[in-house]
Formats: C-alpha cells, structure tokens, sequence
C-alpha cells in the first residue's frame, strides 16, 4: 500500500478526532448531512467493487486517493475550526460530514490492506461491507482514536 496514502490518511482522522475531543467534548455534532457526501460515496463504491471484482488493486488505490483527496478538500473548503466561532450551523455540519467521509474511506482503507483503518470501523460498529455507513450525530467517541 502506497506510505504516503496512509499518512495523509492517519493525518486527516487524527486532526478531525482531535478537534472533535476539543471542541465537541468528543460527540459528534448534529448537523445536516450533505446529499453530495451521500452521492460521491454511493459512486466511490460503486467503483471500487467493480475494480475488485476485476482484481485491479492498483486501480482501486488510485480511485481510494481520489476519496481520501475529495475528503479532505471537502473539510479545507468549509473550514471548522473558523466557523466554530463565525457560524457554527456550518462548522457542525462539516464536521459531522467529515466523519462520514472518514467512515466510509476507513472501510475502502481496510479493503486495500491499511489494517489500523479498523480501529475506526470498530469505533462506529461498522465492519468492511461496501455499503455506506450512516454516522449519526449525538455519538460519542468513547475513546480517543489515535491512527499510527
């Protein structure tokens, strides 16, 4: 698996669960989820099962860095940690979103053998199904997840 994947990968669930714990006193906020969230991660997996049923493991990489990227673009252009204080319908909503994208690129990072992705997936109850994974807002991160 491509190292530069996963440290992206580590970086961006490490900084979204910290800011989480620090600003949400670690529950996720409730906000409204974004049907263009929904949408790309519906095509995401649509994709990836066809890439695995047709064994292309270095395809699928490249469209799991293309999610990884459309994430964290995603959290850079609704940026939370200004809206905390200037608007915080919106800092909520990206946040709560921004979980869900980390949710379900965990379970596509376990499929392309990121292991430490399942620390994740267990965190939610989720396992490695391809179907999408719907994070609700109000749960509380009962622990601190630290990805290696």
């Amino acid at each position: 698996m491509n190292q530069q994947l996963s440290e992206e990968y580590c970086r961006f669930v490490n900084e979204t669960f910290a800011f989480i714990e620090k600003n949400f006193e670690n529950v996720i906020p409730a906000g409204r989820l974004d049907p263009g969230v929904f949408l790309w991660t519906k095509d995401i997996y649509k994709k990836a099962d066809r890439l695995m049923a047709a064994e292309k493991q270095e395809e699928l990489e490249v469209l799991v860095k293309n999610f990884l990227n459309y994430s964290l673009e995603y959290f850079k252009f609704n940026t939370p940690w200004q809206n905390m204080e200037a608007d915080r319908r919106i800092c909520c909503n990206a946040i709560l979103n921004t979980v869900q994208l980390i949710v379900n690129l965990s379970v596509l990072m376990k499929i392309i053998g990121y292991q430490p992705a399942g620390k994740v997936l267990n965190l939610f109850g989720f396992d490695e199904d391809l179907r999408i994974n719907p994070v609700h807002s109000g749960y509380e991160l009962q622990e601190r997840i630290t990805i290696p």
